[in-house]
């Protein structure tokens, strides 16, 4: 009414009275009457303020690179920055009466952006993309030395590169080029570690467990290891030379079946050439056994050794698969979308069986064979046995 006006501000903000020209009233927080005829305030912002940037620069090798980051500062110096720029209020000071405070973040941008530029075009494309933190460093010391933050009574609290980043196309180039040097990098540590003595033991120790036995003699390991190394790593000779020795002739249907070869043999020497039509009873069978098809978590693999699956449950999980298989097609040969087997009958004393797997059999298991009243049971009978459990 009549001019007469009230403000009051935060105690973030430092307010200034003139009249006349003097300051008549100063401080932070304050709050007070006042003629706006004859009175002009002056109120600028002590709290902290971040001002985030993006601009494009160029490197010592002239590759565009964008530079993303955020400056943090405040008014130190209140009186000196109402000096430079206006912070004057309206009339009723509702607001400011020009644009200088909202330019004051630019400018302090302004002068990261001149000195990061310095920095950039010292350093070559892959030192710039990797410099963040020593472009911080310098940066920051630039701005705490320049003469333009102090004119303005400003101080810096804190700067952060967030990500020094070239073009797309240039990113992809880099992409590839460190692609192929990691690529690089891998082979020549493979062929370190495939030319490693201990590699070559290990993996020749690992054929031999799978082949020929669970303990398999030292000298067999040995001799499969001396080719590994003079082979540099050749797989098919290191077990051409497992396959050659007296040690494996003398191990043939001494080996336990895993999982997977016991379902397979069963299947292959019940059905013989033909081809089954539902693999699914198949993988139940192994997820029954313990070997799920790519069930296992680490990559050493499944046990290869007989005491792992030698178990009474496994046993009798066979017994069960094994009936399954020799009393009917157990499925094998049902289309999908379909509910009724192909016809099917499992032949497992084919000539595979009298030219190969009869004259080898123990006489107990021959005892049990000659006991089956049916075909069904002779099968059951014969893929439960302990002799088709080796291979």
């Amino acid at each position: 009414m009549l001019g007469l006006q009230f403000i009051k501000v935060q105690p973030t903000v430092y307010l200034l009275q003139y009249r006349k020209g003097q300051v008549v009233r100063e401080g932070v927080g304050l709050s007070f009457f006042y003629y706006a005829p004859n009175t002009s305030l002056v109120a600028v912002p002590l709290a902290s303020d971040d001002a985030p940037f993006i601009f494009e620069e160029v490197t010592a090798d002239f590759q565009a690179v964008t530079i993303q980051g955020q400056v943090t500062y405040r008014v130190a110096d209140a009186k000196k920055l109402a000096g430079l720029m206006n912070f004057t209020l309206t009339p009723r000071g509702q607001g400011y009466a020009s644009e200088d405070p909202q330019k004051l973040p630019q400018r302090v941008i302004n002068t990261v952006n001149v000195l990061a530029r310095a920095e950039l075009q010292k350093l070559p494309l892959r030192e710039a993309i990797r410099a963040s933190d020593a472009l911080v460093q310098a940066v920051r010391k630039g701005l705490t030395a320049s003469g333009e933050v102090a004119q303005l009574g400003l101080e810096i609290l804190g700067l952060n590169i967030l990500a020094i980043k070239p073009t797309p196309e240039t990113a992809r180039a880099l992409e590839a080029e460190t692609r192929e040097q990691l690529l690089k990098e891998a082979d020549e540590a493979l062929d370190l570690i495939a030319g490693s003595p201990t590699t070559a033991r290990f993996i020749s120790h690992k054929l031999a467990v799978a082949f020929v036995s669970d303990a398999p003699p030292e000298s067999l390991v040995t001799r499969m290891a001396s080719t590994f190394e003079h082979s540099d790593g050749d797989i098919a000779a290191t077990m051409q030379t497992m396959f050659d020795s007296r040690e494996f002739a003398a191990s043939l249907g001494t080996k336990f079946k895993d999982p997977m070869h016991y379902a397979i043999s069963a299947v292959r020497l019940a059905y013989d050439a033909r081809s089954i039509l539902n693999t699914a009873p198949v993988v139940n069978w192994l997820n029954r056994m313990a070997e799920p098809l790519y069930g296992h978590d680490t990559p050493d693999g499944y046990p290869l050794t007989a005491a792992a699956w030698s178990g009474p449950g496994q046993m009798a999980t066979r017994f069960e698969i094994a009936r399954a298989i020799g009393s009917g097609s157990a499925g094998l040969f049902r289309p999908d979308g379909q509910t009724v087997d192909q016809p099917a009958f499992p032949q497992v004393s084919n000539a595979l069986y009298y030219g190969g797997i009869e004259p080898m059999l123990t006489a107990a298991t021959r005892q049990s064979l000659s006991q089956a009243n049916s075909p069904q049971d002779w099968n059951t009978l014969f893929l439960s046995s302990p002799d088709f459990m080796y291979r």
